[in-house]
């Protein structure tokens, strides 16, 4: 009982802040209906996850992927420029598949490192996921070695 409600507090809660983060100006009828919608959505949301027999643990540990996205958003563009004009200059493909091998874990951590995984390396203009396999992602990338981000992925 503690742990769906402390799901449901912590999932309203993040809904309000990026709710809220929508903003120009805060109110009092903002935040009661912003609140009201988030906790309807983040009781659900915990429902559907139930009824589907969804069971991811996170670790807290892995915010710090975020640290790895800008300087993986960046160095992303740059070798994306420059793979464009190389590859319309040579008519060379653009990228490589390769496999990024994620460690052994409890299924309910493994499952939430390959949903969060996609999201992050998803999030980089040099790479996507096309494939989120039991114990691996197959990734379609602009260089052979992965980045600082797919390393901190798979550890």
């Amino acid at each position: 009982m503690l742990r769906t409600g402390a799901g449901v507090v912590t999932g309203t809660a993040l809904l309000v802040v990026l709710w809220v983060s929508t903003l120009t100006t805060v109110n009092v009828v903002e935040l009661v209906a912003g609140t009201v919608c988030a906790l309807v959505c983040a009781g659900v949301g915990l429902a559907t996850r139930r009824t589907l027999g969804i069971a991811q643990r996170p670790r807290w540990a892995w915010l710090g992927w975020l640290r790895y996205l800008p300087g993986a958003v960046v160095g992303d563009l740059g070798r994306l420029v420059v793979g464009i004009v190389r590859a319309r200059r040579d008519g060379t493909p653009l990228g490589t598949t390769r496999t990024l091998t994620l460690p052994e874990e409890h299924h309910a951590r493994a499952d939430a490192r390959r949903a969060l995984g996609t999201i992050a390396i998803g999030a980089t203009p040099g790479s996507y996921v096309q494939e989120n396999e039991k114990g691996s992602l197959e990734l379609h990338a602009l260089g052979d070695e992965p980045t600082a981000l797919e390393r901190a992925v798979a550890r």
